[in-house]
């Protein structure tokens, strides 16, 4: 099977295109607005929190909201809700180059709507700045952005032999979540998701000449990690479905006694 330009059209009769581009606009819209608000609170709280204190409870803030997001719309869409992500999809060929980019425009939207929201009720959050130099900052979004993908690549990889469940997807991207954001938010901000940090950074005017990083390291991590989980890990799967098959008709052709 080799990459497909145009949708199914049995996707496009039934219209399940259209009621997946809208979950990913509702979806992207409510892991960024959820996430940028549990942000927004802790700021603002009568309750004096360290530094710490605070980046763990945007970690658990923002995991929560994907999490959440995801378990709503991941039978819909696939639950992407970032750009990367569904070029990845694109790579290991489990969606067309037409979804990928209908999906980013609505990856888009949706972003620019809880921004833009955020903006009109004078929420100025969401913001992303590197701590560290350019070098670094590329390589931590880089990698950071790779383990979303890996992470999305495996809980939907439908060779797997483990039992699916509306669960099993959120739980892992949630937690993956909390822990970079635990581990790059003084560092980076935790972008991962280009229209998240680019249009959060127009709107609230602190563009800087390395906001590139934001778009080019999830990019990069996307096209890495779909090739390299296509090539090296997901054959693993196929191995092992080959060698359970080979087995079974092995122990069919026995005689019974």
């Amino acid at each position: 099977m080799g990459w497909s330009l145009l949708p199914r059209p049995s996707d496009r009769r039934s219209g399940r295109l259209y009621r997946s581009c809208i979950a990913e606009l509702v979806g992207t819209f409510s892991y960024i607005f959820w996430g940028c608000m549990v942000q927004h609170s802790l700021d603002n709280s009568t309750t004096t929190t360290t530094d710490n204190t605070e980046t763990l409870g945007v970690a658990i803030g923002f995991g929560a909201a994907l999490a959440a997001t995801v378990h709503i719309f991941s039978d819909i869409s696939g639950s992407h809700f970032n750009p990367a992500v569904s070029l990845a999809m694109f790579v290991v060929q489990r969606i067309s180059l037409t979804r990928m980019f209908i999906y980013w425009i609505m990856q888009i939207l949706g972003a620019l709507l809880a921004i833009a929201i955020l903006d009109a009720c004078d929420l100025k959050m969401g913001e992303t700045h590197l701590s560290v130099n350019v070098g670094q900052g590329f390589l931590f979004e880089l990698f950071g952005t790779l383990l979303w993908v890996y992470v999305a690549l495996a809980a939907t990889n439908e060779l797997r032999s483990t039992v699916k469940s509306n669960i099993e997807y959120p739980l892992y991207v949630g937690l993956a979540f909390i822990l970079l954001h635990l581990a790059l938010v003084p560092l980076t901000g935790c972008g991962l998701n280009p229209p998240r940090s680019l249009l959060a950074n127009a709107f609230f005017d602190t563009i800087e000449g390395y906001d590139w990083v934001y778009v080019v390291a999830p990019l990069v991590a996307a096209v890495l990690g779909g090739f390299s989980y296509e090539l090296i890990f997901s054959n693993y799967y196929t191995d092992l479905s080959s060698s359970y098959m080979k087995n079974t008709k092995t122990i069919n052709s026995i005689p019974k006694q």
